[in-house]
């Protein structure tokens, strides 16, 4: 990774967002609550967002 890419607060933030949920997601599926998928969903559009912004960056 670069360095532009590791001091962006907004991809950070994304990174960080998409962790978090996905964590929340795995919680709600060990408890039995049907709103995991919605959390892992929001994980891997939170994750694909975060990616494009680092391949902007990076160009």
């Amino acid at each position: 990774m670069n360095w532009p890419v590791l001091k962006d607060i907004k991809w950070l933030s994304f990174q960080l967002a998409s962790i978090l949920s996905a964590v929340i997601g795995v919680f709600l599926a060990i408890g039995s609550n049907s709103y995991w998928v919605l959390f892992i969903f929001l994980s891997m559009i939170l994750m694909a967002i975060g990616v494009n912004r680092a391949t902007k960056l990076t160009k």
